[in-house]
């Protein structure tokens, strides 16, 4: 099983991006998920710049893939998509059915998010298709269905990816939390949430319950499976993804490569404290 890796799924400043650009040709994984997934209003590398260092990477044999927005829900997410799909030297990740349409319009291989809500053999059948040549499974799937659905995608021809340590987005929203609770609308939240720590949400009773990421909410406890990545293996995965979390700055890199020997799990895990944070609470 092979190790890919998410940057920048969080409101991160430029400077914070940078970094973690600056050491992708250095990552122990084989393939790096580039690009902003959350919301088009976010400062972030140019395009250029991101297919530049991917050239970099890419020398190195580390595979990169352009991510698109998980919503498209106006003009200005339309075209950012559209510039995702339409660059020609690395492969997209279509995490949404916006650009899945394009790119097989475009007739180009991508790769299906699990946004795209692929959960069983006739929808995989259906991103095949459409040109997938791998897939995700949706976060939401139990892991007896994963495995039915790994089955299915080997028949296919279709290389498997599961989430192997990471925050799972559960919810994804046309309106921004992070905003809000500024006292902002999204239309004119003046990137608010590149300028704060990520807020978590708690329950009435202050139990920890979800990091607001702008539109998406993650669940506050990470997917781990790190402890049972053989198992996956043998279940037909081909890709373990692991995204980091907030407040991490790049720093995390290096810990991966623990991932290649028993230990690798804990000192993976060593490396991602609970950070402190402001909490929203509702």
């Amino acid at each position: 099983m092979q190790l890919s890796l998410t940057l920048n799924c969080w409101p991160l400043t430029r400077q914070q991006q940078q970094t973690q650009l600056d050491q992708l040709d250095q990552a122990p994984v084989q393939r790096i998920v580039v690009g902003e997934t959350v919301c088009e209003k976010r400062d972030r590398p140019a395009l250029r710049t991101l297919l530049e260092t991917a050239e970099l990477a890419q020398a190195r044999g580390i595979q990169v893939v352009l991510a698109s927005l998980n919503l498209v829900n106006g003009p200005r997410e339309l075209k950012l998509v559209e510039q995702v799909c339409t660059q020609q030297s690395l492969m997209v990740e279509a995490n949404d059915l916006t650009a899945a349409a394009l790119l097989s319009d475009l007739g180009r291989p991508f790769w299906a998010g699990a946004n795209l809500n692929l959960y069983n053999r006739d929808s995989l059948a259906w991103a095949a298709r459409l040109g997938a040549t791998g897939y995700q499974p949706p976060i939401d799937m139990s892991e007896q269905n994963m495995t039915l659905l790994l089955e299915a995608g080997d028949d296919l021809g279709l290389e498997g990816e599961i989430l192997g340590f990471g925050w799972p987005q559960l919810a994804v929203s046309a309106r921004c939390a992070s905003a809000r609770i500024h006292g902002r609308n999204k239309a004119h939240c003046d990137k608010v949430c590149q300028q704060h720590p990520v807020p978590m949400a708690s329950t009435l009773e202050q139990e920890p319950l979800l990091w607001l990421n702008g539109p998406q909410n993650h669940g506050v406890r990470p997917v781990d499976r790190l402890d049972s990545v053989e198992a996956w293996r043998r279940a037909g995965a081909h890709w373990l993804r692991v995204i980091p979390g907030p407040w991490q700055q790049g720093q995390w890199l290096a810990s991966l490569t623990g991932l290649r020997h028993p230990q690798g799990a804990s000192r993976l895990r060593r490396e991602i404290p609970v950070p402190g944070h402001r909490t929203a609470t509702g």
